[in-house]
């Protein structure tokens, strides 16, 4: 089975049987039919048994519809102490989510969601899942990397923050929102209107949003606001070194550069032995410089430069 059929098969396992809808839901319902029957008896062009079958389809589809639970999976990928709805959870598992569930943390976590997107949540941090890709953050920050996906929308005191393909972090302090972005567009809805803030791995917005005003600066993406993500994140399962040293600088928020073209052209076959994946982004950059005759460089707040040893310690 591919990964996706396991996944539906799983939740298929642990579904339920779907509750019974509330009783004004079901008399929407009814009276829907019941409205529908009568049109269609004055018209008289459906023989009644055709017409009986349709009705009784659009009463079954209707109450579904409207009492469908929507649960999803979602793979809890790392955490030390996390509670959903009360039940806690301290290792990572695959988890089937209902609309409505609350997210409270511990520690700081890690979910991958649907279509590989993911979320990480700071400690004593809270929110709520309405759907595979909306959620209402109430309490502390929330860092999502949506793949380059767009329509992921969080709800907070303040306002509507949608995503169009962004690596972006929501926080709350005190009565005040802040949105921080890494990559990609956000729009955020607030009582002074739409805003729009942008980041593109080097320099990112930040809106700070209250009752009264909105402000937004700018600031470098490898700025300390974004070290907690470090507590929680995928590990480095590559080989090749300049795959690593890409991905472990996506991590810090820079951009990766090389001192020189034949740096690049010699680092391309370099590959490490060994297990880094339960490293830090600067603990997993040191061990791989160190084991590939290389050092990095800090060319300001915005690029990781590749450098031969020899080289840098001849400037």
């Amino acid at each position: 089975m591919t990964e996706s059929e396991n996944a539906i098969e799983d939740l298929l396992r642990q579904s339920r049987r779907r509750p019974e809808p509330p009783p004004e839901v079901r008399q929407r319902v009814l009276a829907a039919v019941d409205h529908e029957w009568r049109r269609q008896k004055r018209k008289r062009r459906w023989p009644a048994l055709a017409l009986a079958a349709s009705l009784a389809a659009i009463a079954v589809i209707g109450l579904m519809l409207l009492s469908a639970p929507g649960h999803f999976p979602v793979e809890l990928a790392q955490t030390e102490s996390l509670a959903i709805d009360g039940a806690t959870y301290d290792k990572p598992q695959t988890l089937t989510i209902r609309p409505g569930s609350r997210v409270a943390s511990g520690s700081i976590s890690r979910f991958v969601g649907v279509g590989g997107v993911e979320l990480r949540l700071y400690g004593d941090s809270e929110f709520t899942w309405h759907a595979a890709d909306s959620v209402t953050l109430t309490r502390g920050a929330l860092y999502i990397d949506t793949k380059g996906r767009s329509g992921y929308r969080v709800m907070t005191p303040i306002g509507l923050i949608e995503d169009i393909g962004t690596v972006f972090m929501v926080a709350i302090d005190g009565k005040d929102v802040e949105v921080a972005m890494r990559e990609g567009t956000t729009r955020i809805h607030t009582a002074q209107g739409i805003l729009t803030a942008t980041g593109d791995r080097e320099v990112g917005d930040v809106v700070r949003i209250s009752a009264q005003a909105a402000i937004t600066t700018t600031e470098p993406t490898s700025s300390t606001r974004w070290d907690w993500i470090h507590g929680a994140h995928p590990g480095y399962r590559e080989t090749s070194v300049p795959l690593l040293l890409n991905a472990i600088a996506n991590d810090l928020g820079r951009r990766l550069a090389y001192a020189s073209p034949g740096v690049e052209a010699s680092v391309q076959n370099l590959r490490i032995e060994g297990d880094i994946s339960q490293l830090s982004p600067d603990e997993a950059l040191r061990v791989v410089l160190a084991t590939s005759g290389l050092t990095a460089v800090a060319d300001g707040d915005h690029q990781l430069v590749i450098a031969f040893q020899s080289s840098a310690n001849s400037q």
